[in-house]
Order: structure tokens, then C-alpha cells, then sequence
């Protein structure tokens, strides 16, 4: 069975894609997991450039990219826009304070008394989901 893109406002297909079989999902996750492994190891610097790069991407392709999803989400263009510029947003707000939101840190004991506890960051692997949309 084939997947197909639909445009929900001609039901035109616009593309199919194959089913993949279980070798190319674990071929996939392997690929996912190599790349984790190599990712948990870069310095928020390195971290940085790369999703200021996504970022710089998605803003010199804005056009382009609404244009999809308005194709494969039925979404009007001034919204897809908009679905654009939060990723922009996403991507940049992680590049000012990505090293800052996974600092660990310390919560304060509660009211009644108990310990503080220590909030801490510790990236664990993939995740693999399918999302039916």
C-alpha cells in the first residue's frame, strides 16, 4: 500500500510514497540513533549554528515552504506563513537560550518541607513516532 498527499481542496494525489518495510524503518532509527549520538556531544555553540543555519533556511525559502503547506494542509497562505514564522521564531528563541533552558538547576523544596530537588537535562535517544495526519 502506497501513501499518497492529498490536496484537501482538489484531492488531487500530489505525490505517493512507498510503504516501508521493517529493514528500512530500523535502517532509519539506526541512522537517527548514530546522528544522536554524535548530536549529544556538540556544544551548544556548534548547536547554535546549526539551528541558526535551519533557520536562515526556512526564512530565504519562507514562500516556498507556505506554499507546501498550503498544498498538503489545505491551510490558507497568510496562515502557513505564519506556521513558517514560528519555526523561524522556535529555531532562534533555542539559539539565544538553548544552553540555558537545559541547564540543570535546582527547584526549591516544596511547602512541606521537603528536599530541593535538582532539574537536570540528559538527552536519552530517538524517538520514533508515526503521525497519521
Amino acid at each position: 500500500m502506497a501513501y499518497k498527499t492529498v490536496s484537501p481542496y482538489t484531492g488531487e494525489t500530489l505525490k505517493e510514497y512507498p510503504t516501508a518495510t521493517d529493514e528500512e524503518v530500523k535502517k532509519a532509527v539506526d541512522v537517527a540513533h548514530n546522528a544522536f549520538l554524535a548530536w549529544r556531544e556538540t556544544s551548544y555553540e556548534q548547536r547554535a549554528q546549526v539551528l541558526q543555519k535551519a533557520a536562515d533556511l526556512l526564512r530565504e525559502r519562507r514562500t516556498e515552504y507556505a506554499s507546501i503547506i498550503t498544498k498538503e494542509m489545505g491551510k490558507v497562505i497568510g496562515e502557513a506563513e505564519a506556521e513558517v514564522d514560528i519555526c523561524i521564531a522556535m529555531f532562534e528563541d533555542y539559539v539565544r537560550n538553548g544552553e540555558k533552558y537545559l541547564a540543570t538547576r535546582t527547584l526549591p523544596s516544596d511547602k512541606y518541607g521537603k528536599d530541593s530537588v535538582q532539574l537536570l537535562f540528559q538527552p536519552l535517544g530517538v524517538l520514533f513516532m508515526v503521525e497519521p495526519w
